[in-house]
C-alpha cells in the first residue's frame, strides 16, 4: 500500500493511494432534537512544501489556495497558547458593557469566537433579561448578540425607540450607526414579530438615504450589511473579509484579536486543503466520471457546500463524508435524468 503525500507534485495535484487516510479520534459529540452528531479532528503539522490541489474549478481553487496570511514555520503551537490567553484576558478584563458587547462581535465576526464560547456564554448571561437604559447602538447589539447565541429574549426590548403609534421616532434617523445596529438586528426575527419587521423597513429606508453623505468607512459597512446580511453569509469568507478590514481600521485596540484570527485562518485553511486531498483522492480513485460520461464531476463545489454548513476544523469528519454523499447524490441524479431523457446509462 502506498501512502498519500499532500505536498510532493504529480500530474493530477495529488499523489499516491491510501488504504485508511486519515485515523482521527472522536472528540466531539453533539445533539440535535432528531439525531446525534460525532465530529472528528483533524490534526495538523506545518507543511514543508506548498500544497497542491488540484484547479479543475477556478472559484473554488482560487479560495482555497488564497495566500497563507501567517507563515506556516511560526511555532504555532506556543504562540497559539499565548494569543488565546491574552485574547481570553482582554476578554475577562473588559468592564464597559459597550464595549465587552463590541469584542464579543469582533471575536465572532473574526471567526476566533469558538475558542471563548464559555467566556461568551458567562457574560451573555449576565445581560439575558434585557437592558433598559442603554441607547439604540447597544440595544440592538445586545439583542442581536443574544438571539445569535440561542437565548430568548424579546423584541419588546424596542418599544422605547417607538411612538405610541408602533413606528420608529424619527430623531434616531441622525444615528446612522444605531440604525445599522438595529438594521442587523432586525434579521434575528422570527415569523410574527412586527416590531422587528417595522425595524427592516424604517432602517433600510433610512440607511439606503443616508449613504451619500458618510464618511467612506462607515458607508462600507452599510452598503456591506445592504448587500446581504452577515448571518447568510459564509462564516469562513466573511471571517477573512473582516480580518482584511479590521486590519486596515486605524482605531482599533487590540491586535492581539487580529494575530490570532491571522493565525487560526490559516490553521483552518491548512485543515481544509487536507480535507480536500483526500476527497479528491477518494472522487479519482472511484472513477465515476470516467465510466459514467454524463456525470458531473462536482465533489469540488459539494466540498465547498459542506464548508459553508459546517465550517469549524472539529466537524473535519462531517465535511469529508458530506462532501462525498453528496457527489455521490448528484451522480444518482444525472442517472435518473439520463434515464429519464430516454438516453442509456452504460459503463464505459
Amino acid at each position: 500500500m502506498r501512502s498519500i503525500s499532500l505536498f510532493s507534485q504529480s500530474s493530477s495535484g495529488i499523489s499516491g493511494t491510501a488504504r485508511s487516510p486519515f485515523q482521527w479520534p472522536i472528540n466531539h459529540r453533539f445533539s440535535s432534537d432528531r439525531r446525534d452528531f460525532i465530529c472528528k479532528s483533524l490534526p495538523v503539522s506545518s507543511p514543508s512544501a506548498t500544497p497542491l490541489i488540484p484547479a479543475e474549478n477556478g472559484a473554488l481553487y482560487n479560495y482555497i489556495r488564497q495566500p497563507v496570511i501567517v507563515t506556516p514555520e511560526v511555532d504555532d503551537g506556543t504562540k497559539h497558547r499565548e494569543l488565546l490567553e491574552r485574547t481570553r484576558r482582554e476578554l475577562q478584563r473588559s468592564t464597559k458593557l459597550v464595549e465587552t458587547l463590541k469584542l464579543i462581535d469582533n471575536l465572532q465576526r473574526l471567526g476566533i469566537a469558538y475558542y471563548f464560547e464559555d467566556d461568551i456564554n458567562a457574560i451573555l448571561d449576565r445581560f439575558s433579561d434585557g437592558l433598559s437604559n442603554e441607547d439604540l447602538f447597544t440595544t440592538a447589539l445586545c439583542f442581536r448578540l443574544l438571539r445569535d447565541n440561542g437565548y430568548k429574549t424579546g423584541s419588546d426590548v424596542c418599544l422605547k425607540f417607538m411612538e405610541k403609534n408602533m413606528k420608529f421616532k424619527e430623531r434616531l434617523t441622525q444615528d446612522t450607526i444605531g440604525l445599522l445596529s438595529l438594521y442587523k438586528a432586525s434579521y434575528m426575527g422570527a415569523n410574527g414579530e412586527e416590531i422587528l419587521s417595522e425595524a427592516k423597513e424604517f432602517t433600510e429606508i433610512h440607511l439606503r438615504q443616508s449613504m451619500p453623505r458618510l464618511a467612506p468607512q462607515l458607508r462600507r459597512q452599510v452598503g456591506s450589511a445592504l448587500e446581504l446580511p452577515r448571518h447568510l453569509r459564509m462564516a469562513r469568507l466573511e471571517a477573512r473579509r473582516y480580518i482584511e478590514e479590521y486590519g486596515n481600521e486605524s482605531d482599533h485596540d487590540h491586535p492581539v484579536f487580529l494575530e490570532l484570527a491571522r493565525l487560526y485562518y490559516s490553521k483552518v485553511q491548512l485543515h481544509y486543503q487536507m480535507e480536500l486531498a483526500e476527497i479528491t483522492r477518494w472522487w479519482k480513485q472511484l472513477g465515476l466520471v470516467e465510466k459514467l460520461s454524463f456525470a458531473r464531476d462536482r465533489f469540488l463545489e459539494c466540498f465547498l457546500w459542506t464548508v459553508g454548513l459546517l465550517p469549524e476544523p472539529k466537524c473535519s469528519s462531517c465535511r469529508i463524508e458530506l462532501a462525498k454523499t453528496i457527489a455521490i447524490l448528484l451522480v444518482i441524479d444525472d442517472i435518473f435524468d439520463t434515464w429519464q431523457n430516454g438516453g442509456t446509462c452504460s459503463f464505459h
